[in-house]
């Protein structure tokens, strides 16, 4: 029997008194380890199927005959070595292979690796804990002697350079050695010598001054990337105007007041400020481009700013402040005439048209309230769950869709700028005006400094709101249209007075072009402009003027309804005034 062949065998004789062992327990099986007990089945016939093929296979594998191989072969010394190796070979497979030299020999491995670890490990423990019980204990000394030096060092006040000069003779010979005797360096006068001490002052206020110098190179410069405080803004006083955008953009941002201003401003206001600086001069610059290449300019100055930035840009931004600051107050007060202004949740309403878009805020569910024939406006009070101040973005957009439906545009550089307000005051959050439980009046009170010249203004005002709201009379369906139409009315006319009076008080160059059309009227030049279309003129109702008396006539009028505005409005403040006792 060939050695190779023989584990197989074994194997197989094994495997089968094994499983005949186990098979007739199948009896015990049920429920739900039947199927479980079904796949061993199967798995023991797959193997039995194996071990079969696999006899099968050794029975029908035959021998090498060597005696065909000798004679078919004429080198017989070559066919010799080969049967020679071939049965060497077969010997020693079969000695290793058989069980019982295997068992032998792993039985004497197991011994000899389980006497050596035994002793190995219990060697490579002590010696872990010996090295780990030094180190502990040097640890332990160098913390000591570390907390006994740190607890017995001196204040950093009373530290002294001299004393260990005196207590090293060494290190004191070797500083006298090498700086006072030394053949490499020039004479040494005393440093406590008054001549010394003077010329070192001098040389720090010279630093000092040269530090806080405001000239075109000052040291400070090295500091601008990383204190933005008050140097910061005193650098660039005359570059930019940083604290302005700054002290704008903060004041926009939070609503605080400005003696709250940060010292240091966060890194996420500086990045928004140069984004919305891109947005407006991405308008600007576009605009200027298209001036420039019209008409071949050399110089154009951007919109809402003047030609000369370094020298000019003082001046301009307090005439475009106080302008602004003009126009609010016109605006707030117009808005106070006839209690529209912070009448939230009251929605004031002048047209029919106006009033058909404010009640698709809660289709139609609201009320409709009137202060009195003198107010030329009625009042929508929203159903409760719809009384929802708007966002800033949201009341931009309702002015821009305003001014394009009744055929007004802004100039483009400056509802950029009103974008760019929207959208920092949109960076507050849902409560951007007041505060949870806050009404709009007293979010505007709030706000408003104690000593602030027009708080009385206002809380008059308030007070007198408060009382015409408290006494309001709701409007009825049946007398809507026709209460809406006199208050119509009453708004056209109060409006066209308004635009009179706006335009008397803040028309400078209006007046300017007003009497250059006059002399060109009185020189008989008017004439000939206006049938060359050099000059077109437009009444109200869009038509075309060409009679330069009428244009001339049109003047006078103006002339003479602003002198009758100014004198309406002079007597309304005496009377209103408070009288003195």
């Amino acid at each position: 029997m060939n050695p190779l062949r023989r584990p197989c065998g074994v194997v197989w004789h094994s495997l089968s008194r094994r499983f005949s062992t186990w098979s007739g327990l199948g009896q015990f099986v049920d429920g739900p380890n039947q199927p479980a007990w079904g796949i061993i089945k199967q798995t023991e016939q797959q193997i039995n199927n194996t071990c079969k093929r696999a006899e099968e296979e050794r029975q029908k594998a035959k021998p090498i005959d060597w005696a065909y191989w000798e004679n078919e072969i004429a080198h017989k010394d070559l066919v010799k070595c080969l049967r020679a190796h071939y049965e060497q070979q077969e010997r020693v497979y079969g000695h290793l292979l058989s069980a019982n030299v295997l068992k032998e020999k792993a039985q004497q491995i197991a011994n000899k690796n389980t006497n050596d670890m035994s002793w190995s490990l219990l060697d490579n423990a002590v010696a872990s804990c010996l090295a780990a019980v030094k180190q502990s204990e040097d640890i332990l000394n160098k913390g000591a002697a570390a907390l006994w030096i740190s607890y017995h060092n001196p204040p950093l006040s009373a530290l002294n350079t001299n004393e260990w000069l005196d207590s090293d003779l060494y290190w004191q010979a070797f500083v006298e050695k090498h700086f006072f005797y030394s053949q490499y360096q020039p004479g040494v006068a005393d440093p406590e010598s008054p001549a010394v001490c003077e010329e070192a002052r001098k040389d720090w206020h010279k630093r000092v001054n040269k530090f806080n110098d405001r000239s075109d190179t000052p040291l400070l410069y090295n500091f601008v990337d990383t204190l933005p405080s008050w140097e910061y803004y005193d650098i660039h006083r005359q570059e930019g105007k940083a604290f302005i955008e700054h002290m704008m953009y903060y004041l926009i941002r939070t609503g605080g007041d400005y003696r709250f201003f940060p010292e240091l401003v966060p890194w996420q206001w500086l990045g928004d400020i140069e984004d919305q600086r891109y947005r407006f001069l991405s308008v600007a610059q576009r605009r200027r481009s298209a001036f420039q290449s019209s008409s071949l300019s050399r110089e154009q100055p951007l919109d809402l700013l003047p030609l000369d930035m370094e020298h000019d840009l003082d001046g301009h931004l307090m005439k475009h402040f106080t302008a602004e600051a003009a126009h609010v107050s016109a605006a707030v007060g117009r808005l106070m005439v006839s209690f529209s202004f912070l009448c939230d949740p009251f929605i004031p309403c002048s047209s029919l048209r106006s009033a058909i878009t404010v009640m698709k805020v809660d289709n139609g569910k609201g009320k409709w309230y009137s202060l009195g024939d003198d107010v030329s406006a009625l009042f929508y009070l929203p159903d409760k769950l719809h009384r929802k101040a708007p966002s800033p973005k949201a009341a931009l957009t309702r002015i821009m869709d305003h001014l394009t439906m009744t055929g007004q545009r802004l100039n483009p550089a400056y509802a950029a700028v009103f974008e760019s307000f929207a959208d920092i005051l949109e960076q507050r959050g849902e409560n951007w005006f007041c505060s949870e439980g806050e009404c709009a009046s007293q979010a505007f009170l709030r706000r408003l400094r104690s000593d602030d010249p027009q708080r009385e203004v206002f809380e008059e005002y308030f007070r007198e709101m408060y009382s015409r709201f408290s006494a309001a009379e709701e409007v009825k369906a049946d007398e809507f249209i026709k209460v809406m139409q006199k208050k119509e009315n009453a708004h056209k006319a109060e409006a066209q007075a308004y635009n009179h009076w706006h335009m008397a008080n803040n028309a400078e160059k209006a007046k300017e072009e007003a009497e250059h059309i006059v002399v060109l009227f009185n020189n008989k030049q008017l004439q000939p402009l206006l049938d060359s279309s050099s000059v077109v003129v437009f009444n109200e109702e869009g038509q075309k003027i060409n009679d330069p008396q009428q244009l001339v006539a049109s003047f006078q009028a103006f002339e003479g309804l602003k002198d009758t505005i100014a004198e309406a409005v002079k007597n309304s403040k005496k009377s209103g005034a408070p009288q003195k006792k």
